[in-house]
């Protein structure tokens, strides 16, 4: 998560350069994603838009759209006034990747809960992992400033340790 939310901001900064253009809406989809706390939906629109002559579609509305999700009156309510079918926006694209656009690139709803969540996860993970390693160290009878298992230590000690066995 925390890596999506990194590649993501990095792609914002750099977006703060792209090629402003003119993109037409195709269509938009509500797609709806259930969660424990009840259906969440979101509009995701799809648009193209035109680059020396070549055309493009887009999906991205902004970066970590994905991630986020609102209730479906505010989904409707988004594809209604602002992803409506034939309505034109201003894109922005890529220079050197055309391809790659977006049509918001200032929001960061989506991109906040995922470093949030992400923030949430990591920590989690680094406290049990030091939980973890303190009780094996603690099992094993070590401690910072004595590294070798006594004898007698079980087998895992010196395999933990990366040590022969005696």
């Amino acid at each position: 998560m925390l890596g999506a939310a990194a590649r993501w901001f990095w792609l914002r900064r750099r977006a703060q350069t792209w090629v402003a253009t003119r993109a037409k809406i195709l269509r938009c989809d509500l797609q709806a994603y259930s969660t424990r706390g009840g259906d969440r939906y979101r509009a995701a629109p799809t648009y193209e838009y035109v680059v020396q002559g070549r055309r493009y579609e887009g999906k991205r509305a902004f970066f970590g759209d994905r991630w986020w999700c609102g209730s479906q009156a505010e989904a409707e309510r988004e594809q209604r006034d602002r992803y409506a079918v034939g309505t034109w926006l201003t894109a922005y694209y890529d220079p050197r990747q055309p391809g790659q656009a977006t049509l918001d690139r200032q929001r960061l709803t989506g991109l906040i809960w995922l470093l949030v969540f992400g923030l949430i996860f990591t920590s989690f993970g680094l406290t049990i992992g030091l939980f973890v390693t303190q009780g094996s160290l603690e099992t094993c009878h070590l401690s910072a400033t004595n590294l070798t298992p006594p004898p007698g230590s079980r087998p895992w000690c010196y395999q933990y340790l990366g040590l022969p066995q005696p």
